[in-house]
């Protein structure tokens, strides 16, 4: 194997380093007299002052540390760094939920500079750091997904400061525009065409089929408009259907249609009647998941829509990919 172009990078937080750090510099306290003084030691993070010794005495074997050629460190971000994540950057958590929603719903979101202060302050003062905001964000975001399909009046999410200061998300209602353009449902023709484009390959067996459905699920935004258990059920019919679908002509020729109309088919499939004999092993796979799906969810049949949609928008974004690969 060529490794000419490989660059392996050993991160860590690397919790109680800078007590060996500050034990090395200060000099072990002793007993009695002793003419040698303490080294001062230096003011703020002792990370710049590591030495490969100081990781040896971490635990890290001289052996290892010899193949890391650059040992070097990272500085804690500031209040204004935080500032700047929730506000400027690409990266921002809010940033993320405002360009999908505003493409998948029409739906703005926002955060105000005092909102944005506070949440910054909480992840200063946590050990999560970054993390933190993603977190914040999601928790105050996700209750208000829930209205923003059905009620068309919401054109947009804020997070701001209440009056005890506390975090809150609240709506705005003044209608929003038909933005339905990249990211809508279309005609059955034409879904059905974008559908039949793209090929089911699927390992024939629970991992490669669970997987696949994972896959669908990622690749779709519409993830974030569900709550947590119905994403999981809605991964759960997918992969029935998957299962259902690879016994038909052992999966032969079949493309993203076929399992889309398997989907259809389940509106009237009762698992109660044990309308499949489960005399397959992928029949009794089928079965094992909608099982699954009805763990997580009142009636598993109300997330086939999802699951349909999830595997269009997979779809759309398969092709998507083939075409700048193309180019």
């Amino acid at each position: 194997m060529d490794t000419s172009s490989l660059l392996i990078v050993c991160l860590g937080a690397f919790e109680g380093l800078e007590d060996i750090i500050r034990e090395r510099i200060a000099g072990k306290s002793s007993i009695g007299f002793s003419t040698e003084r303490p080294t001062e030691l230096p003011e703020g993070n002792l990370l710049p002052y590591v030495t490969e010794n100081d990781l040896h005495t971490y635990g890290i074997s001289h052996e290892f540390l010899g193949r890391i050629s650059l040992i070097t460190h990272t500085d804690p971000l500031s209040l204004e760094d935080y500032n700047r994540i929730l506000l400027q950057s690409e990266a921002s958590p809010v940033y993320q939920y405002d360009r999908l929603l505003y493409k998948t719903q029409g739906v703005q979101v926002g955060i105000t500079e005092e909102a944005a202060a506070c949440m910054a302050r909480q992840a200063m003062d946590s050990k999560e750091g970054a993390r933190l905001l993603a977190r914040t964000v999601t928790d105050l975001i996700q209750p208000e997904l829930h209205t923003v399909a059905e009620d068309v009046s919401v054109d947009s999410i804020e997070i701001g400061c209440a009056e005890d200061n506390s975090l809150v998300a609240y709506q705005t209602h003044m209608g929003r525009e038909d933005l339905w353009e990249d990211f809508c449902i279309g005609s059955p023709e034409m879904d059905s065409q974008t559908l039949s484009r793209v090929p089911l390959t699927c390992i024939r067996g629970r991992n490669g089929i669970v997987e696949l459905a994972k896959g669908i699920k990622d690749a779709s935004p519409r993830k974030v408009l569900l709550s947590e258990e119905e994403t999981i059920a809605t991964v759960y019919v997918l992969a029935a259907a998957i299962a259902l679908q690879l016994m038909e002509n052992d999966g032969k020729g079949m493309t993203m249609d076929h399992v889309a109309q398997m989907l259809d088919r389940f509106y009237d499939l009762d698992t109660r009647d044990m309308k499949y004999s489960c005399t397959h092993p992928l029949e009794h796979i089928g079965m094992e998941y909608l099982a699954e799906a009805e763990k997580h969810v009142q009636d598993w049949h109300d997330r086939i829509e999802d699951a349909r949609q999830m595997l269009l928008d997979y779809c759309n974004a398969w092709l998507c990919s083939r075409e700048q690969a193309e180019q």
